[in-house]
């Protein structure tokens, strides 16, 4: 983790109760006033395990976002609202395409009407995702094409987070939020569960179960540690020229097949796991990898934890196990 901090600053996070959110409360609430709006439940987020639930310096309301009177009994004081609640995994978007459209479209919208009444709003922080950059996502620059598939129900996920971009960037024309529009790229880690390729490909490898792999194998990945992405969500706060820009967030020099890292995964965990390729046909992105020169140049972004580590990071808190933590307060 860099230097960089940020501090005695109000901060807003939706989704704040999920992976990504959790470490990122971890990284501000020491010196930050921090509210969450999540509606998933409390005990269920990495939050619990890290026992940040009652933390003075923390409140969180279980508001849906998709009804934007849910919104008012909360501050018009915030620095920074930082956006990540939305549905996503393909299984889930597949199963709730409707839901997901809402989530992700009418929910942003109404976060964005919602940062427009703010008095003193630094920047509105948007998570967008890689996925809008199609099947195809070899060393992927921001001012690249777009390129959504026009068939097949799985790929709402990525037409909603492009709609959500294109929201702010109106918004930021009528309305002049501020705005910094963040596109990750695989991140994994400890606490991420769920429908997360590297959790389970672990998990899987750890109980000495059999592997499968979708497809050929031969589909890529570059996978960011959930602690050098961080370092890049806290830079996108704290530097002013970020404003207004869209940056890759992930890791270039860890990008690895599934089948390959399948093999890792099992030669790292000294793990029996056969592994079995199952040849089926799915709606699969084949390639996916950033282009990182420009969060290198503006945010000074440099990823630092090799895939190996990552792996082992994981592995580590799978073989540990979940630690309970007390209930919480709900503000």
């Amino acid at each position: 983790m860099s230097n960089l901090t940020v501090y005695n600053k109000k901060i807003l996070i939706t989704g704040g109760m999920g992976f990504i959110g959790s470490y990122l409360v971890k990284q501000l609430i020491e010196h930050n006033e921090v509210t969450i709006v999540d509606f998933q439940e409390v005990m269920s987020s990495p939050l619990a395990n890290f026992g940040l639930l009652n933390h003075p310096n923390l409140s969180i309301n279980r508001i849906d976002i998709t009804c934007s009177e849910n919104l008012q009994k909360l501050s018009e004081d915030y620095d920074y609202i930082i956006h990540l609640a939305a549905i996503l995994g393909v299984n889930k978007v597949a199963c709730q395409p409707l839901q997901t459209m809402e989530v992700n479209g009418i929910g942003t919208l109404n976060m964005i009407r919602f940062a427009s009444k703010q008095k003193n709003l630094d920047r509105f922080i948007f998570f967008s995702t890689s996925e809008i950059y199609g099947q195809n996502c070899s060393s992927a620059n921001e001012l690249g094409m777009a390129e959504v598939p026009l068939n097949g129900i799985r790929w709402n996920y990525s037409c909603s987070k492009l709609f959500g971009e294109y929201l702010l960037k109106a918004a930021n024309v009528e309305m002049g939020i501020p705005f910094v529009i963040i596109r990750p790229f695989n991140v994994y880690g400890p606490y991420r569960k769920g429908a997360n390729a590297m959790s389970i490909l672990i998990q899987k490898a750890l109980a000495g179960q059999e592997i499968l792999i979708n497809g050929d194998g031969t589909q890529s990945r570059a996978w960011c540690h959930v602690s050098d992405f961080i370092d890049g969500i806290v830079r996108s706060l704290v530097v002013n020229q970020a404003l207004g820009h869209s940056f890759n967030l992930g890791n270039d020099e860890q990008i690895i097949s599934m089948y390959e890292l399948a093999k890792n995964v099992v030669s790292l965990t000294h793990s029996p796991s056969r592994i079995t390729i199952l040849h089926n046909d799915t709606e699969e992105i084949f390639v996916r990898s950033p282009d990182l020169q420009k969060a290198r140049d503006i945010l000074g972004y440099c990823p630092k934890i090799t895939l190996n580590q990552g792996i082992m990071d994981v592995a580590d808190w799978l073989l540990n196990g979940l630690i309970e933590e007390p209930q919480l307060r709900m503000a």
